[in-house]
């Protein structure tokens, strides 16, 4: 994650990365923070519950579970696939 000034419009804004549903990243931004305290913040919370999310995901691994989550992600991927 990353705090920068946009000079533009004289605010702040936080890049950040989140994981997708097929395992890889996405980079989103925040924007229109007056100050960089705030932006800094934000950030240390929106970090702290991602974290949070990501323990309460992972500490559950029943593998029915996690077997029933794969089939629906193939047969949707099934679907909407034109390479298949």
């Amino acid at each position: 994650m990353a705090v920068y000034k946009d000079n533009k419009t004289n605010t702040w804004r936080v890049v950040y990365r989140i994981p997708d549903w097929k395992g890889g990243t996405k980079q989103s931004q925040k924007r229109g923070f007056p100050t960089k305290r705030e932006a800094l913040a934000w950030e240390r919370e929106f970090l702290n519950k991602t974290q949070a999310d990501q323990r309460a995901y992972y500490s559950h691994e029943d593998p029915a579970v996690l077997r029933q989550a794969q089939n629906q992600r193939y047969s949707t991927e099934r679907r909407y696939c034109l390479a298949e």
